[in-house]
């Protein structure tokens, strides 16, 4: 009778153990290796009489593989289990945690910036969380905004720009209509897929230095806004870039096992999760 109580007692003990311990990365947006929050300055991107702001950042990270083999994300608000929306739109709370179903095992990390083309063009009103958020999506035919970033700035006497905005997401879809999902990919699908070594690291930082010009004001070409339309002079540069980034060409993603390092401007502050 005894050994039966104790093996009663001890075997859901043995259970818990055996379960797997799901992986947590927390992802951290940063210029120059400094966190970076809703209304913080950003950097040394224009003179100081004319300074931007970040004032909307949010993308959709999707196909998580660890050598090349699918990971599940957990299913919840933000995240369905295989795509997941981070970052804020400065109105409110954000998300800027990804969480995975099980342990992440040291080895190549891999996953996309974008929405599958399964996804994209659904109905976003009949979608599940994440995939219902309205100011992410464009039409059925074009489909969801894989990034949007917006900042925005006091002008002055020399450029009377207030704001300027980079939305990724596919460009060149066909279907009757912008209510109709298109049947083929897109011509551009604009998704980009990228890599790296985990080992453990509870950090993924977006180096957005490494995507925006160090002077946008002064940059003609970055005067318009770029919607991802072909032919942009605004959109060129910034899709070049994250398609280098896939070759690790530029460090726009990474992963860290410490607090990335506030830089010497004091402008910069730690990403609070709004």
């Amino acid at each position: 009778m005894q050994l039966r109580i104790i093996a009663a007692i001890a075997m859901p003990l043995i259970l818990v153990a055996c379960q797997p311990t799901p992986t947590r990365l927390e992802l951290v947006p940063v210029w120059r290796g400094a966190p970076i929050a809703c209304g913080d300055t950003i950097g040394a991107m224009s003179a100081p009489q004319s300074q931007w702001q970040l004032a909307q950042l949010q993308f959709y990270l999707s196909e998580f593989k660890l050598n090349n083999q699918a990971l599940t994300l957990q299913s919840t608000a933000h995240q369905q289990t295989d795509v997941a929306l981070l970052g804020s739109d400065c109105s409110g709370e954000g998300h800027w945690t990804l969480s995975f179903t099980d342990t992440i095992d040291n080895g190549d990390l891999s996953f996309t910036l974008g929405v599958p083309f399964s996804l994209n063009h659904l109905n976003p009103i009949k979608a599940d969380s994440p995939l219902n958020q309205s100011d992410m999506f464009w039409t059925w035919q074009l489909g969801y905004k894989f990034l949007r970033l917006d900042i925005t700035r006091t002008p002055d006497e020399l450029n009377p720009q207030t704001g300027w905005s980079f939305h990724l997401g596919s460009a060149g879809c066909e279907s009757p209509s912008p209510m109709r999902p298109p049947s083929v990919p897109c011509a551009a699908e604009n998704r980009f897929r990228y890599q790296l070594a985990y080992s453990g690291q509870p950090r993924l930082t977006l180096e957005l230095s490494e995507l925006l010009p160090a002077n946008i004001t002064a940059n003609p070409d970055y005067q318009e806004s770029c919607m991802s339309e072909p032919g942009n002079k605004a959109c060129a540069p910034l899709l070049s870039q994250l398609e280098s980034a896939q070759r690790s060409v530029q460090p726009l993603w990474s992963l860290q096992q410490a607090e990335p390092q506030h830089n010497n401007t004091g402008n910069l502050k730690e990403s609070s999760g709004q």
